[in-house]
């Protein structure tokens, strides 16, 4: 289910809503605006995890395993297939033919 998760279920909406936003006619920063907000959730996550910012410790995703690790682990991971699906949904709605 993680898997699935991980390279489906965080990619695909993501890809999605930046699909139609890039397909609306939104200035270039509102369509930039899901990415840099990923970027920005990830890079704090990421600073986190190597004890540069003094995020808490919370364990509601990883409850009861033997080998625990904070929320802010989970965060960090997925927002790379977050940002994956973003230029996936880019990438589609600029390559999709026009008539």
């Amino acid at each position: 289910m993680e898997a699935l998760a991980f390279f489906v279920l965080t990619p695909l909406p993501a890809g999605i809503i930046q699909f139609f936003l890039s397909r609306s006619r939104l200035p270039r920063w509102a369509k930039r605006g899901p990415a840099v907000l990923v970027m920005l959730a990830g890079m704090v996550c990421f600073l986190g995890a190597v004890d540069c910012l003094p995020l808490p410790n919370t364990y509601w995703l990883d409850d009861g395993s033997f080998l625990a690790f904070p929320d802010y682990f989970y965060g960090m991971l997925f927002s790379l297939p977050a940002l994956f699906g973003l230029g996936a949904g880019a990438l589609f709605s600029v390559a999709q033919w026009s008539e």
